[in-house]
């Protein structure tokens, strides 16, 4: 039986908890399991409660045989029990968000008055044709090749996965799904060719404004402008962006340099040398002064307390730009953009501005030139209102309209 002593409060202020359990049979000893590091002392008896359930949970399935406990697990336990020991403590916050959403509505909602040894393979082709059922239904695009296939493909993906991860550690004894296909469907055209106009990367940028974060976060609303300029500006991936340092801005007197050095990149052809725009140029050095000229080695964009930004971090900021961006007038359809499309913005500029694909190809730092060609070839054909228009003219021009769009929306 488990038993939780009274929390204890530490030297450096935080609270301390053992949990003592004594096995089965008599004369055992005690077993203590520490927990301790936390900030308040409700956050401490909350982890010895959940330790002294685990405790509990290991004892009862000790004295199960391997074919007692597969027939003891209900399909809902099973995800709660993936979900706590692998998905939480293993995965990225964006997949668990991604998994708590998909699993609960695509596979509790159909299993969940079965127990996991009643599951059998057949039960898995009738769940299936359901999830796509559901899925379409829920599907926003209209064409019906595609409506659900991509989703039931993904859920059917986790939910293979997790059963393998069960029968590694020994819940299940076979996964009713290992022979589960997803459907096959055609990849939306142009999807993936997708790139945003100038404006609209402007309009994102012009939202990350200091009213909407306060000022006592000025810098942080500058970071982040900063961010959006150099995406589509330099065509940065975004490890390139957010990994970058003052020294391939700044040079050792503190002025501007004229090219911005990636050296650090995805592949041998990501090493590259690129001109700093002008509009570009301008929010790199107010951000510069913003920060109190940072040391070279320092990051242009870093994190609340020095930190590499990652992308979930990030993430919360730009979707949040992007609402904001679809309430300015004529923006209000304005497609779901992601920071890897403003790559594409980048070199759409250059193909308008008539620059030849080879130099647009370096300039990207794609190893293979079909990439670039199959991503941004219709830029390259397409005779836009920009064409011949320099790339720095293209982006001031795009900040003068969405200047003159606020200056009209506060009037």
């Amino acid at each position: 039986m488990a038993h939780i002593e009274p929390p204890r409060k530490n030297k450096d202020g935080t609270w301390s908890t053992r949990v003592r359990h004594r096995a089965a049979g008599a004369g055992s000893k005690l077993l203590g399991t520490p927990v301790n590091g936390h900030a308040t002392r409700k956050a401490c008896i909350a982890e010895a409660t959940f330790v002294a359930s685990e405790i509990e949970r290991a004892a009862y399935l000790a004295t199960l045989t391997p074919v007692e406990r597969t027939q003891e697990i209900g399909a809902g336990e099973l995800v709660e029990q993936f979900m706590r020991h692998h998905v939480i403590p293993d995965l990225r916050k964006t997949t668990n968000d991604s998994y708590e959403d998909l699993i609960p509505r695509y596979f509790t909602a159909y299993f969940a008055d079965k127990l996991v040894s009643e599951i059998a393979p057949a039960d898995g082709l009738e769940w299936r044709l359901w999830v796509l059922a559901l899925a379409a239904s829920r599907s926003s695009t209209e064409d019906d090749e595609l409506a659900g296939k991509p989703t039931a493909n993904k859920v059917i993906m986790v939910v293979k996965g997790m059963f393998n991860w069960a029968v590694e550690n020994g819940l299940v004894a076979s996964n009713p799904f290992a022979n589960l296909s997803g459907f096959k469907h055609k990849q939306e055209k142009g999807k993936r060719e997708f790139a945003p106009t100038p404006e609209m990367m402007e309009a994102i940028r012009s939202v990350i404004s200091i009213e909407r974060l306060g000022t006592r976060h000025s810098w942080v609303c500058q970071r982040d402008r900063t961010a959006v300029s150099l995406l589509y500006g330099l065509g940065l991936r975004f490890e390139e962006c957010f990994g970058a340092r003052w020294s391939q801005a700044i040079d050792g007197a503190g002025s501007l340099r004229t090219h911005f050095r990636v050296s650090d990149g995805k592949t041998d052809a990501a090493e590259r040398s690129l001109e700093i725009w002008d509009s570009a140029g301008d929010d790199l050095l107010a951000l510069y002064d913003a920060l109190g000229h940072p040391l070279l080695h320092s990051l242009i964009l870093p994190g609340i307390r020095g930190a590499k930004q990652s992308r979930h971090n990030w993430r919360d900021v730009w979707l949040a730009a992007l609402t904001d961006a679809r309430k300015l007038p004529g923006f209000e359809d304005m497609p779901h953009i992601t920071p890897h499309n403003a790559r594409r913005t980048c070199a759409s500029m250059l193909g308008y501005a008539l620059t030849p694909p080879h130099l647009v190809i370096r300039y990207i730092g794609h190893e293979d030139a079909r990439t670039t060609m199959r991503y941004y070839q219709r830029a390259f054909d397409e005779t836009y209102l920009r064409a011949g228009v320099p790339m720095a003219e293209q982006m001031r021009r795009a900040r003068a309209t969405i200047e003159a769009l606020g200056r009209a929306v506060a009037a």
